[in-house]
């Protein structure tokens, strides 16, 4: 961050380190903290499925990842794994209070925010840093229960026919780019209208690459064009959007 300094602060690291923190937190700023009572009474009552098994939480702690950096906790990541069985009792014990209480620890909900560089070397604090937060694994692990309760509610309700890749399992954008693309192979075939803006948010996308084909796709005000390298030899055709009928 030394090079960024210079280039924004004269070299002055606490400076940057305050205007960093100062563009991060304009992120949230429009966001009122949420009041007291705004939380709902505490249940009575709290279904079977919503409660958390401490085999389940032994598995979880397991698999954890010991590679990846821990939160403002500072437990380290090895030790709930590798000492999983004797944790897994205190750890259930405080995630099914947590639900039953509907009060999430404080430490969880707190993060280390660590600015990344997009690009080599950083020139600007707004357009080449990206933050990337630390939190508690336990709070994640939490959270994934939690997710996996909600995602099990709603699963049923998602249209196949809606497109919904984002927060799916075995889903992602490259499902995302590889529908969009079909739609377009699918409607320039049958000399049907594509959708301009849909061509106009990719200048240039590269849509796959395997040993022998890789397609291209280029998009501009009225036009979209279609290259296929195969075989060592390029066949490219531009379609006129605003001819299509």
């Amino acid at each position: 961050m030394t090079g960024l300094a210079n280039h924004v602060c004269d070299g002055n690291l606490q400076t940057l380190a305050s205007q960093v923190n100062a563009f991060f937190q304009q992120v949230a700023a429009d966001l009122q903290p949420l009041a007291a009572d705004a939380a709902p009474p505490q249940a009575d009552f709290i279904p079977a499925e919503f409660i958390i098994d401490q085999e389940d939480v032994e598995n979880r702690l397991s698999k954890i990842n010991v590679y990846k950096a821990p939160g403002l906790d500072g437990i380290p990541n090895w030790v709930l794994r590798d000492f999983c069985p004797y944790l897994s009792s205190p750890v259930c014990a405080i995630f099914n209070a947590s639900i039953r209480e509907g009060f999430v620890p404080t430490i969880w909900k707190e993060a280390n925010i660590i600015p990344v560089p997009k690009v080599s070397p950083p020139q600007s604090i707004e357009a080449d840093l990206r933050p990337i937060s630390l939190t508690s694994t336990l709070g994640k692990l939490l959270e994934s229960f939690v997710g996996s309760w909600i995602m099990q509610s709603i699963h049923s309700e998602i249209d196949s026919n809606q497109y919904i890749y984002g927060a799916l399992k075995k889903k992602s954008t490259t499902h995302a780019l590889v529908d969009m693309t079909h739609h377009w192979h699918s409607t320039v075939d049958k000399c049907q209208s594509v959708n301009q803006c849909d061509v106009c948010l990719l200048t240039s996308l590269k849509l796959s690459t395997t040993s022998t084909t890789t397609y291209w796709w280029t998009g501009c005000d009225h036009s979209v064009s279609r290259t296929l390298l195969s075989g060592g030899c390029a066949h490219s055709f531009k379609v006129d959007i605003s001819e299509l009928k």
